[in-house]
């Protein structure tokens, strides 16, 4: 079994992410789609208190590439990455770090 780890850059909630929360919680409790627009703000998931993923990085420590913003740290016994966070979107101001299995 592999581990990946992922990092996600989070935009804070928003007037944006309020109105376009509103709207989907109309679809949902009238039991109709969500728009696209809407269903694409939210990267296809319901919405995050947290706020909006604007960027996920995939850093599985197998067959991936390293963003600009990341360097890998390899040494005895020890995997993982650092992230230059100058490098990242301005608005973001939440990182999250997420292992899988």
């Amino acid at each position: 079994m592999s581990m990946n780890t992922h990092l996600e850059a989070i935009r804070p909630p928003n007037e944006k992410w309020k109105k376009t929360a509103v709207a989907y919680e109309a679809c949902r409790a009238a039991g109709t789609s969500i728009p696209d627009e809407v269903d694409k703000f939210f990267n296809g998931e319901p919405p995050d208190a947290t706020g909006v993923i604007v960027e996920r990085l995939t850093l599985g420590f197998s067959g991936f590439t390293v963003p600009p913003r990341v360097t890998e740290v390899k040494r005895e016994m020890v995997n993982g990455f650092e992230v230059d966070i100058t490098k990242l979107p301005n608005d973001v101001t939440v990182l999250r770090f997420v292992n899988s299995y």
